[in-house]
C-alpha cells in the first residue's frame, strides 16, 4: 500500500492497543521459558530529543534540549517490562509511580524484587509506593532528612545499586533504532507506536536462541 496507508494503520494499531498485547504476549513468552530475571528491577528516565511539536514535547532544563521523556523500567537482563511517554519538561520523579503501575507483568511475578534508580527518585512517597511490590534500592541524597519510622525505605546496597547500569544500556539500546535518535513524527501516537516496535524487537531478540 501507499505511505498513507501505512502511516493509519501504524496509528490504528496504537490506538487498538495491539502493540501493547503483543508486547504483553511476548513477556509471558520470556517468562515461560525462564528468560526473564525479576529479582532486580531498574528504572529511569531518558530524553528524545524532538521538534517543538505541540503534542507532548517541552523544553528540558536539565538536558537544555526539547524532547520528550520516556521512563521505563527493565528487568536484569534489560528487557523493558514497563513505559510511560510525557512531555520533555517533566522530571523522572513525576513519572515513577506511573511508570511501575504501567508494568506489563503481574504484580505477584515482582513480589520481593529489588527497585534500582538513581537520586533523582529519591522521594519517600515512591520509596513506599514501590515497597508494596518490592524494596527500594535507592541512594539518598545528601539534603534528605529522614525520621526513624522511616528508616527501613532508606536502606541502600552499593553493590546492587551498580546494576542500574542495565536500565541505562536499555535506554540506548531503544536510541539506537535511527527512528527514535529524534523524534520527526508529528503526531505523539505515531512515535509512541514506533517505540512500541522498538521494546518488541527487543524482546523478539531475546526470545531468539
Amino acid at each position: 500500500p501507499d505511505g498513507s496507508t501505512h502511516w493509519r494503520r501504524l496509528q490504528f494499531w496504537k490506538r487498538k492497543k495491539h502493540f501493547r498485547h503483543l508486547w504483553e504476549l511476548l513477556l509471558r513468552l520470556l517468562r515461560e521459558q525462564k528468560r526473564l530475571s525479576l529479582e532486580r528491577l531498574g528504572i529511569d528516565g531518558s530524553l528524545l530529543q524532538s521538534f517543538a511539536f505541540k503534542d507532548k514535547t517541552g523544553y528540558s532544563g536539565k538536558h537544555h534540549r526539547t524532547g520528550v521523556k520516556m521512563s521505563l523500567i527493565v528487568e536484569a537482563t534489560g528487557v523493558p517490562i514497563a513505559m510511560v511517554v510525557a512531555k520533555g519538561n517533566i522530571v523522572d520523579i513525576t513519572l515513577a509511580e506511573a511508570t511501575v503501575d504501567n508494568i506489563r507483568l503481574a504484580k505477584r511475578a515482582i513480589q520481593g524484587s529489588d527497585f534500582l534508580g538513581d537520586k533523582g527518585y529519591d522521594s519517600l512517597k515512591f520509596r513506599i509506593h514501590v515497597s508494596e511490590f518490592g524494596m527500594p534500592n535507592i541512594p539518598k541524597r545528601k539534603t534528605t532528612k529522614v525520621r526513624e519510622q522511616h528508616l527501613w525505605y532508606y536502606i541502600y546496597d552499593v553493590i546492587k545499586g551498580k546494576q542500574r547500569f542495565v536500565v541505562e544500556r536499555t535506554n540506548a539500546w531503544i536510541k539506537s533504532f535511527r527512528r527514535l535518535r529524534m523524534r520527526f513524527d508529528y503526531k505523539a501516537s505515531s512515535f509512541e507506536a514506533f517505540l512500541y516496535l522498538a521494546i518488541i524487537v527487543i524482546c523478539v531478540r531475546k526470545l531468539l536462541p
